[in-house]
């Protein structure tokens, strides 16, 4: 099975009040049911970082640029 090289993330960010901190959530396009919801930038940031940076057959970055070293993600909120 072919890997495919491409994602589409719908991202929605929002919060209660203007002085609150943004929220996010993510939903995957090809997963309708599939939406992850974090509760800061920095964790949405580093979830769509981990996953563009995945291993392909190659086992190297989607950039191209290092291999991939395995480690553990931001917490899912």
């Amino acid at each position: 099975m072919t890997e495919s090289t491409r994602a589409s993330y719908l991202l929605r960010l929002w919060r209660e009040h203007t002085s609150s901190p943004w929220r996010a959530t993510v939903l995957d396009v090809a997963q309708p049911g599939a939406h992850r919801h974090f509760a800061t930038l920095e964790d949405c940031f580093a979830f769509l970082h981990e996953q563009a940076a995945a291993p392909n057959e190659l086992g190297i970055r989607v950039d191209g640029t290092t291999p991939i070293v395995p480690q553990m993600g931001a917490a899912e909120k």
